[in-house]
């Protein structure tokens, strides 16, 4: 039998975490807003520091696609006037990201954020931002407001919703329908042209395959969402870097082999550049990873060494 203590902490870990399923869909919890947003685009306002990102981003189209090679993690918290967002964009591709047009035009054009809320289902309200601060919208919403911000491998977007232009105002523990979705024109990197929170199968708009937006008036404290953030972000980059720990260890264990069976190759010029390029991996791979990009590169790279030591044992058999 489960004990106090131990429903207790289970009932902890679900309100730190924020995210759990919903039949088969994603909920993510928007916790009330402790202290003002200044909007500014780089989401360091105090604030932000009390809710949980949601990360996972999959690639449009199939759940069994999997995650976007280019992740994306949002913050959602709300006060009695209004809606916040904030988004951040992985991009190691940050001086060729795409973001020409204004105010109302064709946004999904550009590298972008879009926005779908459904508080009274299924009508939804969409919202889309570009990179450098332009905005757009379909339906009712008229008055919001926008700022962008860049890093180097990174954007980020905040945005504050009345939630007079929405028509209604949430209370403690109601649900809303929501997806968040964005469009990628940067391919030097690899990545993918459209990717989503929600498991939607054909197009962002899909409503019925939206995620759900759980209102709380509770708050948590800084330290509790920084694990949390910490965990989930581990969560999704865990199964690629074993990937590329394991690739590695194959890597180093087919250069024995090599020693072993062809000793006069030992000082050969290319087992040597193996070996520091595995050295080099492996040391990138132990340091603190940022970004699920990141890894995902490590993993190709160590993919990539695998093959190529592979074509070199090929080469020494047939000599």
């Amino acid at each position: 039998m489960i004990n106090l203590k131990t429903s207790l902490l289970m009932l902890l870990l679900i309100a730190i975490t924020g995210l759990c399923a919903a039949g088969e869909q994603k909920v993510y919890t928007a916790y009330k807003l402790s202290h003002p947003i200044m909007l500014d685009g780089t989401i360091s306002s105090v604030a932000w520091r009390q809710t949980i990102e949601a990360v996972g981003f999959k690639i449009l189209g199939s759940k069994s696609k999997g995650l976007a090679t280019k992740q994306t993690g949002f913050r959602v918290t709300w006060d009695e006037e209004a809606l916040y967002v904030a988004v951040r964009c992985e991009e190691p591709d940050m001086p060729k990201i795409q973001s020409k047009r204004k105010d109302g035009e064709a946004l999904w054009g550009d590298d972008s954020i879009e926005i779908f809320l459904c508080p009274k289902y299924p009508a939804y309200d969409q919202l889309i931002v570009n990179t450098i601060g332009s905005k757009t919208w379909v339906n009712a919403v008229r008055n919001w407001a926008v700022a962008a911000s860049r890093t180097q491998d990174s954007w980020t977007a905040e945005i504050r919703i009345p939630f007079a232009e929405l028509g209604t105002v949430p209370r403690d523990g109601d649900t809303w329908r929501f997806n968040i979705a964005r469009n990628i024109l940067t391919y030097d990197s690899g990545g993918e042209r459209f990717s989503a929170w929600a498991d939607v199968l054909t197009r962002f708009a899909e409503v019925e395959n939206f995620a759900y937006l759980r209102f709380s008036k509770l708050t948590i404290s800084p330290d509790k969402a920084a694990a949390a953030n910490r965990e989930s972000r581990m969560a999704i980059m865990r199964p690629t870097q074993e990937s590329a720990d394991l690739l590695l260890k194959k890597c180093s264990g087919k250069i024995e082999n090599l020693k072993k069976y062809y000793p006069e190759k030992a000082n050969d010029p290319n087992i040597f550049a193996f070996l520091q390029e595995i050295i080099s991996t492996r040391k990138l791979l132990d340091a603190d990873i940022g970004s699920y990009s990141q890894v995902q590169f490590l993993c190709n790279k160590a993919r990539n060494l695998a093959e190529r030591i592979t074509a070199f044992e090929i080469k020494l058999l047939l000599e």
